[in-house]
C-alpha cells in the first residue's frame, strides 16, 4: 500500500506544474460568470454544466466539448418540451427545431451546430480520413492538438454560458 504522504507530495509538485495554467483559464472563464447566484434546474442538468467548466479549467479539453454539449443538448431538449414540442431524434434534427422555435439566437444555434460536429468525432468512432478527427485537423490548421482542443473546449464553454443565459428564467 503506498504512504498518503507520497501520494500528497506528488499532487503537490503536480498541482505546481499546472497553478499558471489553470489560473488562466479561470481568468478566461470568469469573463462569461455572469450567473445569478442561486438558480433552480435538473440537478443533472447543473451538474454537467458545472463539470464543463471545471473540465475546461483543469485542462480536460475533450471532456469539456463532450460534457459541455451534453449540457446544452439536455437544456434544448428541455426548452422544447417546455413548448410543449418534441425535441427531435438525433441532435441534428433537435437544433432545428430549436432554430424554428427561436428557442435561442440565431448565431447561438450556428455554434452548437458547430459543436456538434466537432464533439462526433470525440464521441463517436469516425473514418481515419473524417475532416473532424483531431489528427486531420490539427494537421489541417497547422496547429498543435492541444491548441485545437482547447479551441474546441473554449468553443463548448462560450456557447454553454450563452445558452444558460438565454434559457435562464
Amino acid at each position: 500500500m503506498m504512504n498518503i504522504q507520497i501520494v500528497m507530495d506528488s499532487l503537490e509538485k503536480a498541482d505546481a506544474k499546472t497553478r499558471e495554467q489553470r489560473a488562466n483559464r479561470l481568468m478566461w472563464v470568469s469573463q462569461y460568470e455572469e450567473r445569478p447566484s442561486a438558480y433552480m434546474g435538473r440537478l443533472e442538468t447543473i451538474e454537467l454544466f458545472e463539470n464543463a467548466r471545471v473540465s475546461f479549467i483543469n485542462g480536460n479539453f475533450i471532456a469539456s466539448v463532450l460534457v459541455g454539449v451534453s449540457y446544452i443538448e439536455q437544456t434544448l431538449v428541455e426548452e422544447l418540451e417546455t413548448l410543449g414540442k418534441k425535441a427531435g431524434g438525433s441532435f441534428q434534427q433537435t437544433i432545428r427545431i430549436a432554430l424554428a422555435e427561436r428557442i435561442l439566437s440565431k448565431s447561438t444555434l450556428d455554434d452548437i451546430d458547430v459543436l456538434r460536429q466537432i464533439r462526433n468525432p470525440y464521441a463517436h468512432k469516425k473514418s481515419d480520413d473524417h475532416d473532424l478527427n483531431l489528427s486531420n485537423r490539427y494537421y489541417s490548421e497547422k496547429l498543435h492538438p492541444k491548441t485545437v482542443m482547447g479551441d474546441d473546449a473554449k468553443l463548448a464553454i462560450k456557447t454553454m454560458y450563452s445558452v444558460f443565459m438565454q434559457t435562464i428564467k
